[in-house]
């Protein structure tokens, strides 16, 4: 599975969109609810320069309805790099979300009759407005192209006096890895743990986001979560990390310092029966191993040692762990 295609499987989800579109229209007030939106078709159909039929795709779109009307069209694209033309594609989709609309009207003027059609709308219709996100995923800070005039060539004396002029569409960018912790904790869906995740730096942002991150909020869509974070990362672990669940609560991604906690406490437990200073030298032994075995990514290894002693040896002298 690409890795645009596990983002997109996350964000159709429709409490996930609704917490995206809250968060960056309403600082995060519950204002637009999932059962208020209806998912559309990605392609948006047109004619090209030669008249044509053609078709562009989109990402994730949805039609936004409050007590029956409809409110607005949300759409949100996933970008994994920056891409120089990207003010071009979303004029691109808000020009097709709009056609789509006039076109409609004009058929069902068409139907009715109604010989204003030929003027594309009538007078008193009006369009609902079409809002754009663009996701942003990767590490490098996006400066720009952030709007249209970015990209013309022109010097800055040239573009004062054009700018009144010019269609300066401006893209509504938001780089998750650069949000600070009181953006980040307006997110109250799964979407959280992709941007938990995408805000740690530095060495070992796997381990830290398994050990102390993931068990801090519960999970709706598990196996969507760990897609989108394997494809960003590559790190097999989110794949084997472990789903909590017990059937009284929603599935949270579990965490490898719980595993290793209950490890330490079975051991100890036998160790009151065998010698509590014996059983305190293996401990060590184990835990060394459980660290080999974390740096080495062998964490599938790790959980079937704790249920097989053989196994467990067996790691510990491939590791040089001397008894």
């Amino acid at each position: 599975m690409t890795r645009d295609l596990t983002e997109k499987n996350l964000v159709e989800e429709a409490e996930v969109f609704a917490d995206i579109s809250n968060v960056n229209l309403y600082d995060g007030r519950n204002v637009i609810r999932p059962e208020d939106l209806e998912l559309l078709p990605q392609e948006m159909h047109y004619k090209d320069s030669e008249g044509k039929p053609a078709k562009v795709m989109a990402d994730v779109r949805m039609r936004w309805r409050k007590n029956g009307s409809v409110i607005a069209m949300i759409q949100i694209e996933n970008q994994s790099e920056i891409d120089n033309i990207m003010p071009i594609r979303d004029l691109g989709y808000i020009f097709n979300n709009y056609n789509e609309q006039i076109k409609e009207h004009r058929r069902e003027n068409e139907r009715n009759d109604r010989r204003f059609y030929a003027r594309g709308l009538g007078d008193a219709e009006r369009l609902q407005p079409v809002i754009t996100f663009v996701l942003y995923y990767g590490k490098e800070e996006w400066k720009r192209p952030l709007s249209i005039l970015d990209m013309l060539d022109l010097d800055e004396e040239e573009k004062k006096e054009l700018e009144p002029f010019l269609l300066n569409h401006k893209i509504h960018l938001i780089s998750l890895s650069r949000l600070d912790e009181k953006e980040v904790e307006k997110y109250k869906s799964d979407f959280w743990h992709v941007i938990k995740f995408l805000t740690l730096h530095g060495y070992g942002k796997t381990c830290k986001y398994l050990e102390e991150e993931s068990g801090k909020r519960k999970l709706k869509h598990p196996e969507e979560v760990q897609n989108v974070l394997y494809a960003l990362s590559s790190d097999k672990r989110f794949l084997e990390a472990n789903l909590v669940n017990d059937g009284k609560e929603e599935p949270r991604m579990g965490q490898i310092s719980d595993v290793l906690d209950q490890i330490e406490a079975i051991m100890f437990d036998k160790g009151v029966e065998q010698g509590i200073e014996q059983e305190r030298k293996h401990l060590q032994r184990v835990n060394q191993l459980h660290a080999e075995l974390i740096k080495d990514d062998r964490t599938a290894e790790l959980f079937q040692a704790t249920q097989d002693p053989e196994l467990q040896e067996k790691l510990m002298k491939e590791y040089g762990i001397e008894s």
